[in-house]
């Protein structure tokens, strides 16, 4: 609602009961003809990435229940609705192709790209614990939850990675970077 082209907001939690659950953001705008175009990097800029809809709708006004509350049970997101996501780029390493298959798996979407937001795909905090402790079991690296909160995008969290193994690798003796290589 700090958007100076919004009238009015709302943001509800869509997907499953027990699966993977996005943000939705509904705007209806100042002016129907103006419709802004920068509320994506406007939140991004105020909210942390877990927090900021994977998906915004623009409707003419907010529905409303008979005691004028905003009707959140009238809000749904049209099946054919993926979201407000980058070009898809294709993992380029092998720690970013075990992330996006992780991912992928995870959180229920049939590709993960570089420049895809782990929190935009529809991820949260309990499924960040999870998508950490498979990072630390795949790669024998010990990783902080941090680590995805601060790069939430695969290419961002697997340069992390990559750093941390070249670090690991380079405080080994040759026998055991090649014990481990040969693993």
């Amino acid at each position: 609602m700090q958007h100076p082209d919004i009238r009015a907001a709302v943001v509800v939690a869509q997907g499953e009961p027990r699966g993977a659950k996005r943000l939705v953001a509904f705007v209806v705008p100042q002016d129907r003809q103006k419709a802004p175009d920068d509320v994506r990097e406007f939140l991004t800029a105020k909210l942390p990435a877990y927090m900021v809809p994977s998906v915004h709708l623009e409707l003419g006004e907010l529905p409303l229940t008979g005691n004028g509350k905003v009707d959140r049970q009238a809000l749904v997101v049209p099946e054919d609705v993926v979201g407000d996501a980058p070009a898809f780029v294709a993992s380029r390493t092998p720690v970013e192709k075990a992330i996006a298959e992780m991912w992928s798996g995870m959180l229920g979407v049939e590709r993960v790209g570089v420049h895809d937001n782990f929190f935009a795909l529809g991820g949260d905090s309990l499924m960040a614990m999870r998508a950490v402790l498979q990072m630390r079991k795949a790669l024998s690296l010990e990783i902080p939850i941090r680590v995805l909160f601060d790069n939430p995008t695969l290419a961002d969290v697997a340069l992390v990675l990559e750093d941390r193994l070249l670090a690991e690798l380079e405080g080994m003796s040759d026998e055991e970077a090649q014990t481990l290589l040969s693993d």
